[in-house]
């Protein structure tokens, strides 16, 4: 859907291979994001400083991870990475600014962290933080600003106040998936904290997915497969088609509105109990996990309310680094997601099944996808046989179909991230890691981002997901009963 999106745009292209810069291909996974500039933001409950923070990045870029300094660029029709060979005061490897406020962080004026009631224990919808905290003069918000030559993939803003740090970083999907964007964070909190060379840092010149499409090409003759079970390339008149239910659906859901869901840990645990027995009533082997109750659960929250057969698409993307471990051995910051669709169903059968069943029809799928490791291979080696610039279009669903994306990053930890490197009281280095994290797609983005949840944020109490729906899908679940509480 995404490529179908700069396909329409077009790109200008350069007309010299730059001397002075390493050129590093993008792939096929790489391009299927293109069109979304992503803001991740971190919100850490203690006073930062920026000038170390600002030297540790720089130290991380320079010394172990080059190609977080990289400039997205377009040439002889293809997406590529060019990677500076040093940095001067005219080429930098990314773009940091920072704001001083005086007084402690106003977080009931904003509501953020976002506060709930302690007393609190059911899951929650509580209004979108504004991510304009997070972004600073200058933020860039579109592919073609980022084409711009010398211009970097990374951009970053801190907002410093006398009790918080705001952290944001704002890059376009091409480049970072949230797996990478941990890794560098990773990188910049260990370089607070001591010396680099334990850190493994990823070669200038690596491009695994690239290079499973060269294998395979050389491996398999023939046209090969499109290489992403699940999605959809379909005839010029079945995209026309998809185009137009599209349209309708966003006509009869209204405009798209976006919410934070929260998730309390007890509630969650109590309903995985729940499910694991119900499931091992039907089959002792059967089990499911909290993420499995925590992806059926939006689901469920999404569709519950529905009474028609309108076939829904749920896609889960998976972190590929942990399973082609060969070829992903070394530190990667660009895309290497794959999404796992799970087998459609009607969208009324969301309301009419227990929690359980729909929780076990995602783990099976999960499961079927992550066991067979040699067609995954064979899927990302056709899928990168094609150019970046001539990858499929591919759609998440069937014409009239519907499709939910959403993206678990419980996994990745990010409210782990240790900064109590560069914080300017030592009494607040226990607090020096975030309480809140947030990925947002910016406003404008012309990719469409209805049906699209992200697992963004977890703390002792629970976890916090960011929903895109229309508004009247909001205006369902709220007549369901699912309210923000009196606080």
């Amino acid at each position: 859907m995404f490529s179908l999106v700069s396909k329409l745009l077009g790109h200008r292209s350069l007309d010299l291979e730059p001397t002075d810069m390493d050129v590093v291909p993008c792939s096929v996974n790489d391009m299927l994001a293109d069109g979304m500039i992503i803001t991740y933001g971190l919100f850490i409950p203690a006073r930062l400083e920026v000038g170390k923070l600002r030297d540790s990045l720089q130290e991380v870029v320079t010394k172990k991870l080059p190609r977080a300094g990289a400039r997205l660029a377009y040439r002889d029709g293809q997406y590529e990475f060019h990677v500076p060979h040093r940095y001067t005061s005219g080429i930098q490897p990314y773009e940091l600014s920072s704001t001083s406020f005086d007084g402690p962080f106003p977080s009931t004026k904003y509501n953020m962290p976002p506060q709930l009631s302690s007393e609190n224990t059911e899951p929650t919808i509580v209004p979108m933080v504004q991510m304009s905290l997070f972004r600073g003069p200058g933020t860039r918000s579109s592919t073609a600003e980022y084409l711009v030559p010398n211009t970097p993939c990374v951009q970053v803003y801190i907002a410093v106040y006398e009790d918080a740090t705001l952290i944001g970083m704002t890059a376009p999907h091409v480049a970072f998936d949230a797996f990478g964007v941990k890794t560098l964070f990773a990188a910049w909190c260990h370089a607070l904290s001591g010396p680099l060379d334990s850190l493994p840092d990823m070669p200038r010149d690596y491009k695994p997915l690239v290079q499973l499409g060269r294998d395979f090409a050389v491996q398999n003759s023939g046209q090969p497969s499109l290489g992403l079970r699940g999605w959809f390339a379909l005839s010029p008149f079945g995209t026309l088609r998809w185009i137009l239910a599209h349209c309708r659906r966003a006509l009869r859901e209204g405009k798209e509105q976006q919410r934070l869901l929260f998730v309390p840990l007890s509630w969650l645990t109590q309903r995985k109990e729940e499910c694991i027995q119900e499931v091992k009533i039907g089959d002792f082997n059967d089990w499911v996990g909290s993420n499995d109750v925590l992806l059926a659960y939006i689901a469920h929250l999404v569709y519950g309310q529905r009474r028609d057969n309108i076939p829904v698409h749920l896609h889960v993307p998976i972190n590929l680094r942990s399973l082609l471990t060969t070829e992903l051995h070394a530190p990667y910051l660009h895309n290497a997601i794959i999404s796992v669709a799970i087998p459609p169903q009607s969208a009324c059968t969301f309301g009419s099944r227990p929690l359980s069943a729909l929780a076990l029809h995602i783990r099976h799928a999960l499961n079927a996808f992550t066991a067979d490791l040699p067609a995954l291979r064979y899927d990302m080696g056709a899928l990168n046989t094609r150019t970046a610039n001539g990858r499929p279009l591919l759609f998440p669903c069937v014409p009239g179909g519907e499709s939910l994306t959403i993206s678990n990053w419980r996994s990745i930890k990010m409210n782990e991230l240790d900064f109590s490197g560069a914080v300017v009281h030592a009494s607040d280095a226990t607090r020096a890691r975030p309480s809140f994290v947030i990925g947002h797609s910016q406003h404008g983005a012309v990719a469409p981002l209805r049906g699209i949840g992200i697992v963004c944020s977890e703390d002792e109490r629970g976890v916090w997901v960011k929903l895109t729906l229309g508004k009247r899908v909001w205006e369902r679940i709220a007549a369901a009963g699912l309210t923000a509480p009196s606080l």
